[in-house]
């Protein structure tokens, strides 16, 4: 897999399986709502810091907060459970023959993956209430484009952005 092009992000489920395999390593568990939370504050500090998309897909406002619509369908299986297995693509090998594939990131794009280890470091320790918390709080992209009892509503990569420049800023200037 290549690096993607500016503002197309990488597949979701690359993402996922990065951030389902550190927690692996490290022997921390991993639900489905933690690994949203934890994408979208990742796409939100990509979009901020390195100036591109994490993911290639637009996070959506749903009624508990952001979502990534197609690694919800992939993980709505698990519930509330630990994730035991990668997140796989269906896909057909040379044959024909319906094969399931586990995306992974490039190990060519150090910068990038460099940037998710810290990203994983920073909210590692972080339970899925207080990452949901995090993404609920007043002013943020969820909150502002929500409206309830409507599902799937796109959340602009603009309207991120824009929110995670303003954490940034506001951190810099907390250590002035």
């Amino acid at each position: 897999m290549s690096q993607p092009e500016t503002g197309s992000g990488y597949p979701v489920e690359a993402v996922a399986n990065f951030f389902i395999e550190v927690a692996r390593q490290e022997k921390i568990e991993m639900t489905h709502l933690k690994l949203q939370k934890l994408i979208y504050i990742a796409h939100g500090w990509c979009l901020a810091l390195l100036g591109r998309q994490l993911i290639d897909e637009t996070p959506q406002a749903w009624k508990y907060g952001p979502v990534i619509k197609s690694l919800y369908h992939a993980l709505k299986h698990s519930g509330s459970n630990p994730i035991k297995e990668l997140v796989s693509l269906p896909d057909t090998d040379e044959n024909g023959k319906l094969v399931e594939r586990f995306p992974r990131l490039p190990e060519t794009d150090s910068r990038f993956l460099m940037f998710l280890r810290s990203i994983w470091d920073a909210y590692k320790k972080a339970s899925p209430s207080e990452l949901v918390y995090a993404t609920h709080k007043q002013g943020t992209p969820w909150e502002q484009v929500y409206k309830k009892g409507e599902m799937s509503i796109p959340i602009p990569h603009d309207t991120i952005k824009s929110h995670y420049e303003k954490l940034r800023d506001r951190g810099r200037a907390n250590a002035a």
